[in-house]
C-alpha cells in the first residue's frame, strides 16, 4: 500500500505538483482486484511548484503536516513525504503519531512508541 501511495507522490512530483493533503482519509484502497489498488484522492488543495511562491497560507491536515508547514508554511517535495510517512504510522500503530493539538509543539521522538520505528 505504501508503495503505491509512494508511486502517486512521485507521479504527482515529477510533474511538479505538491498534493499538500496527504492522510488516511484521501487514499483509496480497492480490494475488489488483487492486489489491491491504491489510488491518492482529492487534490483539492493540490498546487504547482511554479505558483509557489505566492502560496503562504496552510492547508491540509494539522495532524498530517509537517514541521515547516506549520512554521512556516513552507510547502516542498519533502511535506507531502512527511504526510505519507504519517500515514504508514498509522496504518502500522492504528494511531496517529501525535495527538490532536499536539501540533503546535516541538516534534518529540523520545516516547516508547518510537523506539521500534
Amino acid at each position: 500500500m505504501i508503495s503505491e501511495l509512494h508511486s502517486a507522490l512521485r507521479h504527482l512530483h515529477a510533474r511538479s505538483v505538491l498534493h499538500r493533503d496527504v492522510k488516511l482519509e484521501n487514499v483509496l484502497c480497492d480490494t475488489r482486484v488483487r492486489p489491491p489498488s491504491v489510488k491518492l484522492c482529492d487534490l483539492g488543495h493540490a498546487m504547482s511548484c511554479h505558483s509557489m511562491e505566492t502560496d503562504r497560507n496552510f492547508y491540509g491536515t494539522p495532524g498530517y503536516a509537517a514541521p515547516e508547514v506549520i512554521r512556516g508554511p513552507l510547502w516542498t517535495f519533502a511535506a507531502d513525504a512527511w504526510a505519507m510517512g504519517v500515514v504508514m504510522y498509522a496504518l502500522l500503530c492504528n494511531a496517529l503519531p501525535f495527538e490532536e493539538g499536539d501540533w503546535k509543539r516541538p516534534v518529540d521522538f523520545s516516547s516508547r512508541h518510537w523506539w521500534k520505528v
